[in-house]
């Protein structure tokens, strides 16, 4: 039989063995509530009840609690994976963007390839008139008796065959 140890150092035997199981054999069987034992007054049993349904509401008010923490921390997970997710969709416009701001100036510099593409026979095309143009007026002055094409050399033409010069400024 155990004992208990009064705050006054009396030690007082315990009738019920405080590590014995909880009895399940006196629950009633209609609402469930342990069954009053003989000689318990009313005053008593009322104070228990009262209890009863205090530590009922506890337990309740906590799974409730617990309940309702899950829920906050299910919340915070879901903001947190969104958060996550506009994290990665902001780097993914940072990249996204980079990515379009390269192929900007990739088809930019195929544009400007482009109009020099068009640019150069046309300007091609002129510098072959302007050199006949040139030719045809050297062929005129007589600057080679052999007629052979005279090649810009600085601010000289020089003939084809070595021998024959002329200043260019002579032909403007």
């Amino acid at each position: 039989m155990s004992q208990v140890a009064a705050s006054d150092g009396s030690v007082t035997p315990l009738l019920h063995d405080p590590n014995a199981e909880v009895r399940t054999d006196i629950v009633d069987e209609v609402d469930g509530t342990v069954m009053r034992d003989a000689g318990v007054s009313n005053e008593i049993w009322n104070d228990l009840q009262t209890a009863i349904r205090h530590q009922k509401e506890r337990e309740q008010q906590a799974k409730e609690e617990l309940k309702q923490l899950e829920e906050a921390k299910q919340r915070v997970l879901e903001e947190a994976r969104q958060a996550e997710e506009l994290v990665r969709q902001a780097e993914d416009k940072r990249r996204r963007e980079e990515a379009e701001r390269k192929a900007q100036e990739a088809r930019n510099l195929v544009e400007l390839k482009q109009r020099e593409l068009e640019f150069r026979p046309k300007q091609e095309e002129l510098q072959q008139k302007e050199k006949l143009s040139i030719q045809a007026k050297l062929r005129k002055m007589g600057v080679c008796c052999m007629g052979y094409e005279c090649i810009r050399m600085g601010s000289t033409y020089r003939c084809a065959g070595g021998s024959h010069t002329l200043s260019a400024s002579s032909i403007d």
